[in-house]
């Protein structure tokens, strides 16, 4: 069954290198990704975003565009990291598109203000924002993946505000460790540390920590989106913002892996008057809030939040 699945797996890589591996072809392709709906995005990801990888031919550079709200967004194809740049262009819409429905609910249902991207990797969902020209506060401790996001965003005239921070319960150093090619993966949590500890090429880097209320002054009087992806450092990220979760009362998207954490997650949620859901939600949706039981035992990961 294993030799089945790497024959259809080499099967698609092998079709999907030969369109999107030469200038005319790609574009060609491109258009045909345009007329995708969210389904056929997710499943383009997930059939076609790994291609590249390990694939050492020469590729020519180029640009892919992808569609978000009505607003195209151009991303690069660079030569020399042909394989990433593939997977981010398929990834930025096709990737969790429960998140990017949410995304897209909200800003048709009252358009928020201000994003925050916590764990932003390369800045995939800000970009998504900064298409809609809605502030957004970028914030990525990782600086092996700034380099993408700023030439994105110039690609396309954005304005980023990028802080090259973690966020965390109180200001320090953490440690943040992460796989070489996988800096999605890359983690300040000890647990999610740990889970890393039987990959090859990790890579650790002192960062600096800060708490969410240093930028307090940023959330007044908006209507604020806050998205936190962080390998279990939500919990501490929380806690760094109890006083933005009392004064201002952002929405939230956030990450929440099963086990002990979540209790302390939900009571500290709860204890604010805040109501998780499952995703995608939408304004006016009526999705039943999660009750403790029903949070401790779901096996999603991604969740929203709204008082």
């Amino acid at each position: 069954m294993d030799r089945i699945k790497q024959w259809v797996r080499a099967f698609f890589y092998t079709m999907i290198r030969l369109p999107a591996g030469s200038p005319t072809p790609r574009a060609w392709l491109n258009a045909l990704y345009l007329r995708l709906g969210s389904g056929g995005q997710y499943y383009a990801h997930k059939l076609f975003a790994r291609a590249f990888r390990g694939d050492r031919r020469a590729v020519p550079a180029g640009t892919w565009t992808v569609r978000f709200f009505g607003k195209p967004i151009t991303l690069p194809l660079r030569s020399a990291s042909f394989w990433l740049d593939w997977d981010t262009a398929l990834s930025i819409l096709g990737h969790e598109p429960h998140i990017k429905q949410t995304y897209a609910a909200a800003i048709a249902g009252g358009r928020p203000d201000l994003f925050v991207d916590i764990g932003a990797n390369y800045g995939t969902h800000s970009l998504l924002f900064l298409s809609q020209g809605i502030e957004t506060l970028t914030f990525e401790p990782n600086a092996a993946c700034h380099d993408y996001f700023r030439e994105t965003c110039a690609l396309n005239g954005f304005t980023p505000a990028l802080e090259s921070a973690a966020l965390g319960a109180a200001a320090g150093e953490l440690e943040l460790v992460f796989p070489e090619q996988e800096t999605w993966l890359g983690a300040t949590d000890a647990a999610a540390q740990s889970a890393l500890a039987g990959q090859t090429n990790l890579i650790r880097r002192r960062v600096e920590v800060r708490p969410l209320t240093a930028y307090a002054e940023r959330f007044a009087g908006r209507r604020a989106l806050v998205k936190i992806d962080t390998e279990g450092a939500e919990l501490d990220i929380l806690r760094g913002a109890t006083d933005i979760l009392r004064d201002h009362a952002p929405l939230l998207i956030f990450e929440s892996f099963p086990g002990e954490q979540r209790g302390r997650l939900f009571d500290l949620l709860a204890g604010g008057g805040y109501r998780i859901t499952p995703l995608p939600w939408s304004p006016g949706g009526n999705a039943p809030a999660l009750t403790r039981e029903t949070f401790l035992a779901s096996g999603d990961m991604d969740f929203f939040a709204a008082k």
